[in-house]
């Protein structure tokens, strides 16, 4: 389920968005009724959490009663008359009372008064209510959104290696454990060769790199299993179609990554030593480390050398060196990514002193570290 928060109050935010988690529910936010506009034009939404006292246009204050009532007039002019559940969550009780027949003919579904209670009507009961309620109405409406799309064929990305986990487009594929051995498969077949390919092993090369105790169909049932593992998570995450071969292929000899695949190394270390691989690959066997400079090109001056940078934040070093000022909603919208992945890379670049986050004016935006 995905909501759109419209909400201008920061500590309210924070509660709804434990809420939310809670529920398992994916949000947007907009604090203002601009923004709010153009979130509902561009996405879909299951319903609204809606504060009625919201500014007209962000950054300029002035919070109106009337402008959450203009939303409301929108939505139902997009979406359709009740199509879209609108929670209406108000801390102005009489005032608010006061307006609920207009406010329950201009299309609001359930109010619920800030703050939140913590026990009976709490805002999770209130959701679910909702929702319920909703899919009995619009049984047509539940279905639709009960019935996922099509899955859009899966066109590569990046494998990005961290300290404990291996995430593929964002999404974690493997996690570092002592159980079986798919975390130092990929450690393995990340590597390059001479000419910058992927390094292709055989199923007894890769067994005995992994240890030296495995035979090849033990590798092979964990290569399987891996693929299992990968594919079952891009169709269930990201709705797309993953065919066993699209990452690690071994048709033509060996075991590989496909060129559609984008090795990011953010960990800094090396992969498993391979024992006695020699021999027993397919190709080119000398492996080669990748460089961990970012080789950043354009008019930035802040990047450190020797700083290893993934694409997206390249871009965002960029854009900011151009004066552009950037939020972290663009780079998800640039690269079509997880919010979680943006801000794991904004973090990092924090970290890495190489831009620093402006609050003012909101919703802040991020800009080049001033040395």
């Amino acid at each position: 389920m995905r909501t759109l928060v419209v909400e201008d109050d920061g500590e309210i935010m924070k509660s709804v968005e434990d809420t939310l988690l809670g529920l398992g529910h994916k949000h947007d936010w907009a604090d203002n009724l601009q923004d709010a506009k153009q979130l509902l034009e561009a996405n879909h939404y299951d319903y609204v959490l809606l504060d009625l006292q919201i500014p007209a246009q962000p950054n300029r204050g002035f919070a109106k009663i009337e402008h959450g009532r203009s939303l409301l007039e929108s939505i139902q002019h997009v979406k359709g008359n009740g199509r879209l559940p609108i929670i209406i969550m108000t801390g102005y009780g009489k005032q608010c009372l006061d307006q609920t027949v207009e406010l329950l003919a201009l299309g609001a579904t359930q109010f619920i008064s800030k703050p939140f209670p913590e026990t009976g009507r709490t805002l999770a009961r209130v959701i679910q209510d909702v929702l319920a309620e909703h899919r009995r109405r619009f049984p047509d409406a539940a279905a639709a959104v009960n019935q996922p799309p099509k899955a859009a064929p899966f066109g590569g990305g990046p494998l990005a290696f961290y300290p404990d986990h291996i995430e593929l487009c964002g999404e974690t594929i493997v996690e570092r454990t002592h159980r079986g051995h798919a975390w130092a498969v990929l450690h393995l077949l990340r590597e390059r060769n001479s000419r910058s390919n992927y390094v292709r092993l055989s199923g007894e090369a890769l067994a005995k790199a992994v240890n030296r105790g495995l035979g090849q169909n033990a590798i092979a049932q964990c290569v399987a299993a891996l693929r299992e593992r990968i594919t079952t998570t891009v169709r269930d995450r990201l709705n797309l179609a993953c065919g066993k071969h699209d990452v690690i292929d071994n048709r033509g000899g060996g075991y590989h990554l496909t060129p559609k695949i984008i090795v990011e190394i953010h960990d800094g270390e090396q992969a498993p030593p391979a024992e006695n691989v020699t021999g027993h690959v397919t190709g080119d066997t000398g492996v080669t480390k990748p460089n961990a400079a970012a080789n950043v090109t354009g008019d930035m001056k802040n990047v450190t050398p020797g700083v290893s940078l993934n694409e997206r934040q390249k871009w965002v070093l960029t854009r900011l060196a151009s004066d552009a000022k950037i939020t972290r909603l663009d780079v998800e919208k640039q690269f079509d990514v997880a919010a979680r992945t943006v801000k794991r890379d904004l973090k990092n670049l924090l970290g890495l002193g190489l831009v620093e986050f402006a609050a003012k004016p909101r919703p802040g935006h991020y800009r080049l570290a001033k040395r």
